[in-house]
């Protein structure tokens, strides 16, 4: 005749195995955010490094047109002065300075129309970085609303097993029941082991044939030498 409290033992085992592995997915789901927070966090990163790109490009160029602007200025006051020369000496001195300006005044034009055209470069790529940042910003909100409805379903249903368990706990003998659960924590869930040709089916640990003669009769609780498990025989 099976051990009565064996049996009452696998009926717990059945309902807290699935408790236990309730219990890890509901852990292990948030981690499923991981990889898109990770991505989203790299895309928000590359939006404000391409900013400060265009920002400091966009002070290069305003740079550059001052310096045109600056020069222009003195390329106008060096031709003034050189129409009010009072001597040749004067008058080729100005012209000679002012060819140096306007030589100035081309290299500085040369340099905005650069930093200018970079500029504009950088200004049309934004769109791009920040539609990047809203695509993955919203497949993360979708991802993160698919999570919660499963963690909370998770937990609608853990609530329920463990009104179960309680019903299928109260039964047992209650030492039986405390060394069981002691078993249940230190083995991951799994407190009960069956045994096929002598070994235990939790750790592959072999029973002795006193241990294996004791299971057969169902005299007792076995329990496994090697990883502790409650020990039932599962030959059929």
């Amino acid at each position: 005749m099976p051990n009565p409290v064996i049996e009452a033992l696998k009926a717990l085992q059945y309902v807290d195995k699935q408790i236990w592995d309730l219990d890890r997915r509901k852990a292990d789901r948030p981690r499923a955010l991981e990889g898109k927070r990770r991505e989203f966090a790299a895309k928000e990163q590359a939006l404000a490094a391409h900013l400060d790109q265009k920002k400091a490009a966009d002070k290069d160029a305003d740079r550059a047109n001052l310096d045109v602007k600056t020069a222009e200025d003195q390329l106008q006051k060096l031709e003034v002065a050189r129409n009010t020369a009072k001597t040749n000496a004067e008058y080729q001195a100005f012209t000679n300075q002012i060819g140096d300006k306007k030589h100035e005044v081309g290299t500085h034009e040369d340099v905005a129309l650069a930093a200018m055209g970079r500029a504009e470069e950088l200004a049309a790529k934004t769109a791009a970085f920040d539609a990047e940042v809203k695509r993955v910003k919203g497949e993360l909100a979708v991802l993160e609303a698919e999570v919660a409805k499963e963690v909370a379903y998770i937990e609608e249903r853990i609530g329920e097993l463990r009104t179960t368990r309680g019903e299928k706990a109260a039964p047992v003998d209650p030492e039986a029941l405390a060394r069981y659960d002691q078993i249940l924590q230190k083995r991951g869930g799994q407190a009960l082991a069956g045994v096929i040709r002598g070994a235990c089916q939790g750790c592959g640990g072999t029973l002795t044939p006193q241990e294996q003669n004791r299971l057969l009769k169902d005299s007792g609780i076995v329990y496994c030498r090697h990883c502790s498990r409650i020990l039932y025989n599962d030959e059929g």
